[in-house]
């Protein structure tokens, strides 16, 4: 425990001790703030402002985090920084396990602190808010979560900040919209869109709250139960990271 430990603590230096880090950061929480301060510079009514407005800048919060994660897994192999940890720790996994989890909290962080300062630029400029609908907020925040380790795992596997992130990206804003058109398109196809982790966690996110209102069932047009959508999720998380630390402990070092 004490290797993991420290490991952990050479991470945390290791990203805060880089200006490319502080440059992300302000960019992640500039990401939430901007939308909502450009919002209320044109709002007008007394309309109560919900999680819906507050996260108008998650899909651009989740893009940075996705180049955020990528540079931070797969830069340690480009720049052969792994070496490294290969000879100072006991277990090649250590300094991989370190550096998604320091990597994840600071994202967790950035978004905590955009919310506040988004929920207080409101406030200053005198809008009502109305935050009992909280689907779009666990929306927002599962799919920082799930994008976050799943661009880790990928990263991680292909050693390549560009090809992690374009990949993930590639997912997120192509892949999803074009598994749910192929459902549409025809029902055999349906079992894709069944085991797409994206469209798991937006209606785990309703299903969070109760609201969903759909009919159970396995088409297009009901709520899948929580326990299958809990678990297409936690497949891929776990199948992409530990994909990632098996790749790690076999990679060669040049």
């Amino acid at each position: 425990m004490s290797a993991f430990f420290n490991a952990v603590r050479s991470e945390t230096l290791k990203f805060t001790s880089l200006t490319s880090f502080w440059v992300y950061l302000a960019a992640l929480i500039a990401s939430l703030v901007g939308p909502i301060f450009i919002y209320t510079m044109f709002a007008a009514g007394p309309k109560p402002v919900g999680w819906d407005v507050v996260t108008m800048g998650g899909p651009v919060f989740t893009l940075i985090a996705t180049v955020f994660m990528a540079s931070a897994v797969a830069g340690e192999v480009e720049t052969r920084m792994n070496a490294h940890a290969f000879l100072t720790q006991d277990r090649r996994g250590l300094w991989l396990g370190a550096r998604i989890l320091v990597a994840m909290t600071i994202l967790l962080a950035a978004y905590i602190a955009a919310m506040v300062l988004t929920i207080l630029v409101l406030l200053v400029m005198g809008l009502n808010l109305d935050l009992s609908n909280l689907v779009p907020l666990y929306s927002s925040v599962g799919s920082l979560i799930m994008v976050g380790l799943l661009t880790a795992g990928v990263s991680g596997m292909l050693g390549s900040r560009l090809g992690g992130m374009t990949l993930m990206v590639l997912w997120n804003m192509m892949l999803t919209s074009l598994v749910s058109y192929a459902a549409h398109m025809s029902p055999k196809l349906v079992f894709l869109w069944l085991l797409e982790p994206a469209n798991r966690m937006e209606q785990l996110a309703n299903q969070l709250v109760h609201t969903s209102g759909l009919p159970s069932g396995w088409d297009l047009a009901s709520m899948q139960p929580m326990v299958f959508n809990i678990g297409v999720i936690l497949v891929w998380l776990v199948g992409m990271v530990f994909g990632a630390f098996v790749v790690n402990a076999r990679r060669d070092v040049r």
